[in-house]
């Protein structure tokens, strides 16, 4: 398997916001955003070759239960539903982190065939706006596999995206989550987006890493 990165640090985003955890980042992407802030786990080469037991032996050295695949795109990689029952095995919570452009049917299928339970598996699917270049992209049918444990994530920057995000409100029972192009937005702008629309169940997210620490920086 292709790993960009192996690495604890707090979750940024999302229901596990603020929580420790060991990420996984796999390397490719079949979307390449216009905005992407991780190109660099799919250009460049930048990964090493690792086996299922020596992605679960790092992932046990940190001695934390919570897993992010994220990447990239971690559902691209062949055996990553092997790595997640294999996690599964440990007693891990898993978040798969996925970009909304692989159809996910196959996977969920997959994990519960191989008895994966999927009470300790979570999806955050990063539904693609038109600012991201990458809108064309999106497998519509992806929300209707989401749970209401499930989050979609909205990168926005502008009206047209944050409208795009009330529209796939309206489509899934996972939680719909806005988060800003970093720079690009103000958060105030989105907080009267949703307040003077009376929408009640989108929820403004902010990078918290990108807070704490420096915008750019890596492994964190």
């Amino acid at each position: 398997m292709k790993i960009n990165e192996i690495f604890c640090s707090l979750n940024g985003e999302s229901e596990l916001s603020g929580f420790r955890t060991v990420f996984i980042r796999t390397y490719g992407c079949n979307c390449a955003c216009v905005y992407c802030d991780t190109t660099y786990s799919w250009q460049g080469n930048e990964f090493t070759e690792m086996t299922i037991d020596e992605i679960v032996k790092k992932v046990e050295s940190y001695n934390c239960k919570r897993v992010t695949l994220t990447g990239g795109e971690p559902t691209l990689q062949q055996d990553i539903e092997e790595l997640i029952l294999a996690l599964s095995e440990k007693k891990y919570h898993i978040e798969i982190e996925t970009n909304g452009a692989v159809d996910l049917r196959p996977i969920i299928d997959h994990l519960i065939v191989g008895r994966c339970f999927l009470d300790n598996v979570s999806f955050t699917m990063d539904w693609k706006c038109p600012s991201s270049g990458a809108h064309h992209k999106m497998i519509p049918s992806n929300l209707r596999q989401l749970d209401f444990d499930d989050v979609v994530k909205c990168v926005v920057q502008n009206k047209e995206d944050l409208d795009e995000a009330a529209r796939i409100n309206e489509l899934t029972c996972a939680t719909v989550y806005l988060s800003p192009v970093f720079g690009k937005i103000g958060l105030v702008d989105i907080a009267n987006y949703l307040l003077d629309n009376e929408i009640n169940d989108m929820r403004l997210q902010v990078q918290l890493h990108k807070i704490i620490w420096d915008s750019n920086a890596r492994g964190v």
